[in-house]
C-alpha cells in the first residue's frame, strides 16, 4: 500500500516506540537486512529516506508482516496530515491505549466513519484487509465512486468482497492504486504486509503529491496534501443559467498547519454560466502551490417549480410557497442511517441543486457526486433526526424527519 508524505518529526512518539520504529533507524532505512531483493524493496527504500516507513530495533522492515488496523492509520494520519481529532465512540478503544490519539485522528477525519460499526467495537490491533485499505483511501482520495450495485468486478472472489465495499474496490483498481492477484482474484478478506503498504502509498505519493488526481485528490472528510500543508476540499455550488456567481465564489481556503486550521486567499478566474452542465475551476492560492478545484453546476432555471420559479429559482426557490425545486431528483433523496449506541453515521444523497445539508443542525460534509456524510456520537432506537437541504442561497429547500427504526432509513 501507499503511504503520504510525513513531516520529518524531530521526536518518538508513544505509537512509534510500540511499532518499534525510530527517525533514526529510518536515516538509515537504505540498509534493512530483510528487504534486499524483495519486490517493494524501492518503494520501501523511497519512503524511508523521506521518513514515511521505518524498520524496527534489529535492522529489519519484516516486509510481509501484517499491519494492524491502527497502524494503518497511524501511517494515514502522518501522511495526509490529519490532525483534528474527535472522541473515538469504541468499546475497545481506551483513553489509556497507545493508539488513542491515532483512532481520534481518523475519527476526526472521517475516512472510518461507518468502517467499524460491530456492537461498537473497532478491534484496533487485528490485521486490517485489502477491502478496509480500499475503501477508507478511496474516502482519503476522494476517488469518484459508481453506485455498488451495478459495480462490475472480474476477479473469481467477487463474492467475498462486501457489497458496500465494491465501489471502493473497483475505483482504487481502476486508478491503478491497487490491483488483482494473477490468479484472477482479489483476495479482499487477506490481509494487508508491510511491502504493500509501502508500494501503495508510494503509487499515491508519486500521482497524487501536490493534489493532482483523476479523483480530484481530496479527502471526504480529509484533506490535500500540498508543501505539507493539508487542505479541505470545497463544497460545490450550482447556480442558474446567465447568472452572476462572484458573490459566491470562497475567498478563502481552510488549511490544517501543524494542527492548527487557518485561512489561506484564494482567487479565481472569471466564470461564466452561460452554458448548462458542469465545470471545474482551479483557483490560485498565496504561498502554495496547490491549485484548489470548485465545482459549479449550472442548471436550467425553467426547472423550477411555482409561478416564478425560472430565474429566481437559484436564490429564492421561486414564488413556490417554500416547496422544493426538484432537479436531477428529490432534493432529499437516499437517507441511510447506521446507528448504535456508541458511534453513528448519516448518509444522504441529494440533487445538483442542493449545496448544503445539515443533521440536527450540524452541517454534513461533501462527498462528492452529491452525496453528504457525517460521524455523530451514537444513535438509539425511536431518536429522531432533522435533515435539511439548502440551495445556494441557504434557502431549506427541503426539510424531513426520521425516526431511527431499524439500520438503514429510506427516505
Amino acid at each position: 500500500m501507499r503511504e503520504w508524505k510525513v513531516s520529518r518529526a524531530a521526536k518518538i512518539s508513544a505509537c512509534t516506540l510500540l511499532l518499534g520504529l525510530t527517525l533514526a533507524q529510518a536515516a538509515s532505512a537504505a540498509s534493512f537486512k530483510d528487504t534486499k531483493g524483495n519486490w517493494a524493496e524501492s518503494a520501501i527504500n523511497a519512503l524511508a529516506q523521506q521518513g514515511v516507513v521505518s524498520g524496527f530495533a534489529d535492522g529489519t522492515f519484516r516486509p510481509n508482516q501484517a499491519i494492524s488496523r491502527v497502524e494503518f492509520f497511524t501511517m494515514l494520519n502522518k501522511v495526509m496530515g490529519y490532525n483534528v481529532r474527535k472522541t473515538p465512540m469504541f468499546s475497545d478503544v481506551s483513553t489509556k491505549s497507545w493508539y488513542y490519539s491515532e483512532v481520534a485522528a481518523a475519527v476526526g477525519a472521517g475516512y472510518i466513519q461507518g468502517e467499524y460499526q460491530d456492537g461498537g467495537k473497532m478491534l484496533p490491533t487485528i490485521a486490517i484487509t485489502r477491502q478496509e485499505v480500499a475503501s477508507m483511501l478511496a474516502k482519503a482520495l476522494d476517488l469518484p465512486l459508481e453506485n455498488n450495485a451495478s459495480v462490475k468486478l472480474s476477479y473469481k472472489d467477487n463474492a467475498q468482497i462486501q457489497p458496500w465495499r465494491k465501489s471502493a474496490v473497483s475505483a482504487m483498481v481502476k486508478s491503478g492504486l491497487m490491483s488483482g492477484m494473477p490468479d484472477k482474484t482479489f483476495r479482499p478478506t487477506e490481509a494487508v504486509t508491510r511491502a504493500q503498504v509501502a508500494a501503495i502509498l508510494k503509487r499515491v505519493l508519486d500521482e497524487y503529491k501536490g493534489g493532482g488526481s483523476a479523483g480530484g485528490g481530496s479527502g471526504s472528510g480529509g484533506s490535500i496534501i500540498s508543501n505539507g500543508v493539508s487542505y479541505r476540499p470545497l463544497n460545490p455550488i450550482t447556480v442558474m443559467q446567465n447568472t452572476s456567481i462572484t458573490s459566491y465564489l470562497p475567498s478563502y481556503v481552510d488549511a490544517t498547519v501543524n494542527g492548527k486550521v487557518s485561512k489561506v486567499a484564494v482567487t479565481w478566474p472569471s466564470v461564466s454560466t452561460s452554458e448548462l452542465g458542469t465545470q471545474k475551476v482551479q483557483g490560485t492560492l498565496s504561498n502554495s502551490t496547490y491549485r484548489p478545484v470548485l465545482t459549479i453546476f449550472v442548471i436550467n432555471g425553467n426547472n423550477g417549480t411555482g409561478n416564478n420559479g425560472g430565474n429566481n429559482g437559484g436564490n429564492n426557490g421561486g414564488n413556490n410557497g417554500g416547496q422544493p425545486i426538484n432537479i436531477g431528483g428529490p432534493a432529499l433523496g437516499d437517507v441511510k442511517i447506521s446507528f448504535s449506541s456508541l458511534f453513528s453515521t448519516i448518509v444522504v444523497r441529494s440533487n445538483e441543486k442542493v449545496t448544503t445539508i445539515t443533521a440536527n443542525n450540524n452541517q454534513m460534509h461533501y462527498e462528492g457526486n452529491n452525496t453528504f456524510s457525517i460521524a455523530t456520537a451514537g444513535l438509539k432506537l425511536g431518536d429522531k433526526v432533522t435533515i435539511k437541504a439548502m440551495d445556494i442561497s441557504g434557502k431549506v429547500i427541503d426539510q424531513k424527519d426520521y425516526i431511527v427504526t431499524q439500520t438503514t432509513n429510506g427516505n
